[in-house]
C-alpha cells in the first residue's frame, strides 16, 4: 500500500507584516481568530425570520517563533506604538494597525497550501521571555494579535 504523506504533520507557517521592511517570520503554531456572525431575528409573522448580523472576529495567537536575523524587538516596539506604558498614550489606530499575511507551507517548505490575510492587526499580548543559561530558546514564545478582518484566500 502506498504511503501518503500528510502535509499538515509538521506545521510550517510564515507570518509577514505587509508594508514592513522585514523578512517573514517562521512559526510553528498559529491559532487563527474565531469568526462569529451574530444571528438577528425579526419579522412581522408568527415566526422569527433569522438573518446574518454583525461579524465578530477574535484574536490570533502566534507561537514558537523563529524571527529573522537581528534583534526581535519589533513586536515590543509595535506594542509601544499602540499603548506606551511610560507616556500613557499611543498613536492613532491608522498608524499602528497592520495587515498580516499568514502562509502555510507543505513539507517541502516551498509549496503553499493555504493563505490567510488578517487586517487591522495590533499586538494585545506578548507572552514569555524566559532566559536561562543552559538554553537559547526563542526570546518571544508567543504573542496575540487583535484582528479586525480575517480572510482565507
Amino acid at each position: 500500500m502506498a504511503k501518503i504523506s500528510n502535509p499538515r504533520k509538521q506545521f510550517r507557517f510564515s507570518i509577514q507584516f505587509i508594508g514592513m521592511p522585514m523578512n517573514p517570520w517562521l512559526v510553528q503554531d498559529v491559532d487563527h481568530p474565531e469568526i462569529d456572525t451574530e444571528q438577528t431575528s425579526h419579522g412581522d409573522v408568527n415566526y422569527d425570520v433569522k438573518t446574518a448580523g454583525r461579524t465578530v472576529v477574535g484574536n490570533a495567537t502566534i507561537s514558537k517563533i523563529m524571527t529573522t536575523s537581528g534583534p526581535d524587538n519589533f513586536i515590543f516596539n509595535w506594542k509601544t506604538q499602540c499603548q506606551d506604558q511610560i507616556t500613557g498614550g499611543g498613536e492613532v489606530p491608522d498608524r499602528y494597525k497592520k495587515k498580516v499575511l499568514v502562509t502555510e507551507f507543505a513539507e517541502d517548505g516551498v509549496t503553499i497550501i493555504n493563505t490567510w490575510i488578517w487586517e487591522g492587526c495590533w499586538p494585545t499580548k506578548i507572552t514569555g521571555q524566559t532566559n536561562t543559561r543552559t538554553t537559547s530558546e526563542n526570546t518571544i514564545e508567543s504573542f496575540e494579535l487583535s484582528v479586525d478582518v480575517a480572510d482565507k484566500v
